[in-house]
């Protein structure tokens, strides 16, 4: 027998990947910060952060995306703050 769930049961990842950031570095040349970046995507890791800026939209105000470039890897969240109750 199936059982009838909601959209509320659905498990997100939390983090998504990306192929890479850009720029690699935070400064350029003159020592300048860089004013823009770009983050490149596959189109699995585009309908993941999709889906996620999507879900976010439907319960958040308002939400940040976040780019962590590691190492060997690049990912991103997406997150909101939560107004915490006053004791």
């Amino acid at each position: 027998m199936k059982k009838t769930v909601s959209l509320k049961d659905i498990k997100v990842k939390t983090t998504s990947h990306a192929e890479k950031i850009y720029p690699k570095v935070s400064f350029n040349n003159k020592g300048d910060e860089h004013k823009t970046i770009a983050i490149k995507l596959n189109r699995e890791q585009a309908i993941e952060l999709a889906t996620n800026i999507l879900l976010g939209a439907k319960e958040w105000e308002s939400m940040h995306i976040t780019a962590f470039r590691n190492v060997n890897s690049a990912s991103i969240t997406v997150t909101s703050q939560k107004i915490e109750d006053e004791d």
